[in-house]
């Protein structure tokens, strides 16, 4: 049956209206691309500006896909990658493939945050340390599909904090088993450690001395060279930079000379001495 003017009319109206919806759509489409192109854009110059690399694992397909920065921060020849999550832990350290496999396990089956650090052995025999970051995406049903995230190469801090760490274990062993008394202040002065040296010279323990001032342990006869001393910190008291007598928990007074290690005390620093007890 042949349609009515009337009929022909409201078809080319929906008609209509369902191409300009159709505009609308491929023109909200063309922003959303636009600007997922943008992010990507921008997350790649935050990336190589960070000098992280970016890697997937689609979980279904067990198909790991690295970029570029990866493949140099691994010391490997880009495109020369296996692909696979078990190609991935081949190239990590022996001792710490146990736990990124359980930091893999714990993040898609408990939710876990993946945020780790294991080492790695390049080609060419080299350790480097790895800081890993990343991030499960699952379906509307919960089950996992992907992970997604970045390493970065963190050796050189690594390298640093060991050897912070020996030069301060070296240090606090040379200061907890000297016979000078050791000792910091704060910025007002008062004393936050002292080596257990101080025993010995002033009869107190060490953590008797925490929140006394210097200068409440000067005879005080000698208070007055003391607070004149040019060796002042913030707070209007002054360092051990002569010679004074102290007063110990027996009363008796051990002359003591003081030589002082000045801080910066603006930048919240602490200084300490080396007062020794002279006969």
């Amino acid at each position: 049956m042949a349609q009515t003017p009337e009929q022909l009319r409201r078809d080319l109206e929906a008609l209509r209206h369902d191409n300009a919806r159709l505009r609308r759509v491929e023109t909200e489409l063309a922003a959303a691309l636009e600007s997922l192109r943008g992010s990507d854009e921008r997350l790649r110059l935050a990336v190589d500006a960070a000098g992280m690399g970016l890697w997937e694992w689609d979980i279904v397909s067990n198909r790991v896909s690295w970029d570029a920065n990866k493949h140099d921060i691994f010391g490997m020849a880009h495109g020369t990658f296996a692909g696979t999550k078990e190609a991935f832990l081949e190239l990590v350290h022996p001792e710490d493939r146990a736990m990124l496999g359980m930091a893999i396990t714990r993040a898609i089956e408990d939710g876990a945050p993946y945020v780790n650090e294991f080492r790695i052995v390049t080609s060419a025999g080299d350790t480097r340390w790895i800081a890993n970051l990343g991030q499960v995406y699952r379906d509307d049903e919960g089950r996992p599909l992907r992970m997604i995230g970045f390493v970065r190469d963190v050796t050189e801090q690594k390298l640093t904090e060991r050897a912070l760490t020996y030069s301060e274990q070296k240090f606090r062993s040379i200061v907890e088993t000297t016979s000078e008394w050791i000792w910091t202040i704060d910025c007002t002065a008062r004393i936050t450690y002292s080596n257990p040296a101080v025993e010995q010279i002033l009869g107190y323990r060490p953590d008797e001395l925490v929140g006394l001032s210097l200068q409440s342990l000067v005879h005080q006869d000698d208070l007055p060279q003391a607070r004149a001393d040019p060796v002042d910190v913030v707070g209007g008291e002054a360092g051990m930079g002569g010679l004074y007598r102290a007063v110990p928990p027996q009363r008796r007074q051990l002359p003591l000379s003081g030589m002082p290690r000045r801080a910066d005390f603006r930048r919240g620093r602490r200084c300490g001495g080396l007062p020794r007890v002279r006969p």
